[in-house]
C-alpha cells in the first residue's frame, strides 16, 4: 500500500464516528494557515469536516496524477502556476467560475484554476550573523565563494517555489543575452555555497534561525510571516535585481468527492474578509484587482521588488528540464 494512501486512511480513521461530510483539502500552505482555516470554515459550516493534507506543490501534483482514476482530494489550495497548468492539461482539474469572477485576477481561460496570491522571491538573512549592509543581494553575489556554507535552501524535490528559483537562475542569464550554459554554471556555483537542503520550509526556517547558515532564498510573504508572527530572528530583504513573482492558486479536483462542500471552501478562503485576514495575519499579497492595498501588512510594503520577465522559451517543459538537470547533474553529484 502506498504511503500516501496510508496517510489518508489514518486521517479518515482518526475521525471515525464523526458523521459530518468529509472534505479533503490538498495544500502547500503551512500547517499554521491550514489549522486556522480549517477551524474558521468549520465554524461557518459545522456539517463539514475538513481533512487537510499538507505537502509541497510538486508532490501534490504527483499525488493528483497518481489518483486520477480515484481522486481522494476535492480542493487543491496553494498550487504553483506551473503545477496548476500541468494539472489542467492532464485533465485533473474541474473548471469552476467563482462568485467574484467580475474582479480581475490571473486564471485559466476556462477557470480550471484561479490565482489567489502573489509570492515574490526574496532573501532571508539573520542579523545576528550578518549585517544588513553586507547581505549579497544578487544571484551573482550569492555565488561568490565567500558565502560557502552560509546558504540554506528548501530541497527542490516537491517544492514549486524552489523549482521556480532554479529556473529563474538559468533564465536570468538567457534574458541578459548569455546562453543557457551560463545559467547552469551559475547554478553550480550557488550550489557549492549551500550548507544544506531541507525537506520542508519549517526545517529550513529552524536551521536558518539556529545557524551556522545565515542566508536563504524563499518567498517574501512567508519570510515576513515567520519573522513577524512566529518570532524568528531572521528578516526579509529584497533582491537588488528583478525576481520571479510566483502565483499561488486554487482549483477543484475533477471527480473529487463532496463537490458542493468543495465549492463552499473555494469561495470561503477567497472571500474579501478571509483575504484580508491572510494579508494582515499571514503577510499574503492577494492577486484580486479589487483588494485594497492599504490592507497589506506594513512589513510586506516595506520590501520593494521588481518582477522578472521570463524569456518566451522558458515554458513549463523548459522549467521542468532545468529542475531535472539540477537534481541529477548538480545536486546528485554532491559538492
Amino acid at each position: 500500500m502506498r504511503v500516501s494512501t496510508l496517510v489518508l486512511l489514518a486521517l479518515f480513521c482518526a475521525a471515525c464516528g464523526d458523521d459530518r461530510e468529509k472534505l479533503v483539502i490538498y495544500s502547500a500552505h503551512g500547517p499554521d494557515i491550514l489549522a486556522e482555516y480549517e477551524a474558521a470554515f468549520e465554524a461557518q459550516h459545522p456539517e463539514i469536516d475538513v481533512v487537510r493534507v499538507y505537502d509541497g506543490s510538486r508532490n501534490l501534483l504527483a499525488r493528483l496524477r497518481a489518483e486520477k482514476q480515484n481522486p481522494q482530494g476535492s480542493v487543491w489550495w496553494g498550487g504553483d502556476l506551473t503545477g496548476l497548468r500541468l494539472a489542467a492539461s492532464d485533465g485533473l482539474l474541474e473548471p469552476y467560475q467563482p462568485s467574484y469572477a467580475q474582479a480581475q485576477f490571473p486564471r485559466a481561460a476556462d477557470f480550471a484554476w484561479t490565482g489567489t496570491f502573489q509570492l515574490p522571491i526574496a532573501l532571508g538573512y539573520h542579523p545576528a550573523r550578518i549585517a544588513k549592509a553586507e547581505v549579497p543581494r544578487t544571484l551573482e553575489a550569492l555565488a561568490d565563494p565567500k558565502w560557502k556554507g552560509q546558504i540554506i535552501l528548501r530541497s527542490p524535490v516537491g517544492s514549486g517555489t524552489m523549482s521556480t528559483v532554479l529556473s529563474w537562475i538559468v533564465a536570468r542569464e538567457v534574458a541578459a543575452g548569455r546562453d543557457e550554459s551560463a545559467g547552469r554554471q551559475l547554478l553550480e556555483r550557488l550550489h557549492a555555497n549551500v550548507f544544506a537542503y531541507e525537506a520542508s520550509p519549517d526545517l529550513m526556517f529552524e536551521k536558518l534561525e539556529k545557524g551556522p547558515a545565515s542566508l536563504t532564498i524563499w518567498n517574501l510573504t512567508d519570510l515576513v510571516f515567520q519573522h513577524e508572527v512566529k518570532g524568528y530572528g531572521f528578516e526579509p530583504i529584497g533582491f537588488a535585481e528583478p525576481v520571479p513573482v510566483l502565483l499561488d492558486g486554487i482549483a477543484l479536483v475533477r471527480g473529487g468527492k463532496s463537490p458542493a462542500a468543495a465549492k463552499s471552501f473555494y469561495e470561503f478562503v477567497n472571500s474579501m474578509d478571509e483575504l484580508k485576514r491572510l494579508a494582515t495575519r499571514h503577510g499574503r499579497l492577494p492577486a484580486r484587482s479589487d483588494f485594497p492595498a492599504d490592507s497589506l501588512s506594513a512589513p510586506i510594503r516595506a520590501v520593494p521588488f521588481a518582477p522578472f520577465t521570463y524569456p518566451e522559451s522558458f515554458d513549463d517543459d523548459k522549467r521542468e528540464s532545468i529542475v531535472r538537470h539540477f537534481q541529477t547533474e548538480i545536486q546528485g553529484r554532491g559538492r
